[in-house]
């Protein structure tokens, strides 16, 4: 479901100013990210809020100045291509340190992960949205990070800090985004996670 209400304001500038604010309801998160050119490989139900305004005469000129702000949820999410799941049970019986990096790195390589929310809120400024409060949970582990997508541009910036529930001493894995929405590339980071293999078997 979606609602709008807008305005435009003409005044005495050469361009006029859109307002306007949108709410998309219980949205199929999939089909809007395979429509927009959007990240692959998360499904769910989408909830999104936004109030925004821009001025100018073209669409260019309306994303370079779009400003604003909103708040966006996911629920019963499907995220593929990582499963935390996996994690959590090699972090209950890591190993040698070697095969534990290499089951790790498996495990956020492949497979998928039902995530029950995702929620953030963002700021838009000169048409790139910001976000600093992004969390992801499911039921073995714990995501917080944020995320810069700038939409004149189409690049995003996303990065998570991922902790597991059941060992609250282990460091984060460190899971970051960078590049165009659609083809993004995935990096981790397993620096922490790396020394504490080592000490741990030590």
């Amino acid at each position: 479901r979606l609602g709008l209400n807008g305005r435009i304001d003409w005044g005495d500038a050469q361009a006029p100013r859109w307002s306007g604010h949108a709410d998309l309801v219980d949205a199929d998160l999939a089909a809007i990210l395979r429509l927009s050119a959007g990240p692959q490989g998360l499904a769910g139900r989408l909830d999104l809020g936004l109030d925004a305004s821009a001025a100018g005469n073209s669409v260019a000129g309306l994303v370079y100045g779009l400003d604003g702000k909103g708040l966006v949820a996911v629920r019963d999410a499907a995220l593929s291509g990582i499963d935390l799941a996996a994690a959590g049970r090699l972090l209950a019986d890591p190993g040698l340190p070697g095969a534990f990096l290499e089951g790790l790195r498996a495990a956020f390589a492949g497979g998928s992960t039902a995530v029950p929310a995702i929620n953030a809120t963002f700021a838009i400024a000169d048409g790139i949205a910001t976000s600093t409060d992004l969390r992801l949970a499911t039921d073995t582990a714990v995501g917080t990070g944020g995320f810069t997508l700038d939409l004149p541009r189409w690049r995003l910036d996303l990065g998570l800090d991922v902790g597991f529930r059941a060992h609250p001493d282990v460091p984060a894995v460190g899971l970051r985004f960078d590049g165009t929405p659609s083809a993004s590339v995935r990096r981790l980071e397993t620096k922490a996670l790396e020394d504490w293999a080592a000490a741990r078997a030590a």
